[in-house]
């Protein structure tokens, strides 16, 4: 029992000094970047409250600088299919074709009443479900989409067969 009670003592210790030396320090310089699928928030890829323009430009900014391509993954965090591609960004082989070839930026369409005319855009991608994709060039020319519903229902994909999607729209493929 005091052992425990050492160990917690010691943790909140640690903790409390973490976040008073966090509090003093200086801030950093934060380089815009799109909103990116990450494995921190895989249950909820998309981030509500982003501007996705914004994300998107700075997604090309970056594509530019090494010329990669832009991934725009349309969705949201009600949906299972896409909270499933979400992950399935994160397994191989996907994992290594999206690192080597991508810059995702996810865009929350909310309840189909967000950023729509950024779908438009792209030829609405969405319209036939969601996750749905949209591929562009460093220029911001559409490569390819899956705006014929071929991801809304990830859940009942394998990694494999979304790999073979998006393989087709690479740097080294087009």
């Amino acid at each position: 029992m005091i052992n425990r009670i050492t160990k917690t003592m010691i943790c909140l210790l640690i903790c409390s000094a973490l976040i008073v030396g966090c509090s003093n320090s200086t801030p950093a310089t934060v380089t815009p970047h799109p909103t990116a699928v990450s494995t921190k928030n895989v249950l909820q890829p998309y981030d509500e409250k982003a501007n996705a323009e914004q994300d998107i430009a700075a997604g090309l900014a970056l594509a530019k600088a090494d010329h990669k391509y832009v991934l725009l993954d349309f969705g949201g965090n009600w949906c299972p299919d896409c909270i499933v591609l979400a992950k399935f960004y994160e397994t191989e082989p996907l994992k290594s074709l999206v690192k080597k070839n991508y810059h995702i930026v996810t865009v929350d369409i909310g309840q189909f009443d967000k950023n729509l005319s950024i779908s438009a855009r792209y030829g609405d991608p969405i319209k036939n479900g969601v996750p749905a994709v949209v591929v562009l060039d460093p220029s911001g020319k559409m490569i390819g989409s899956t705006g014929n519903g071929a991801l809304e229902s990830a859940r009942d994909m394998t990694v494999q067969q979304v790999f073979d999607i998006l393989k087709n729209w690479t740097p080294s493929q087009n």
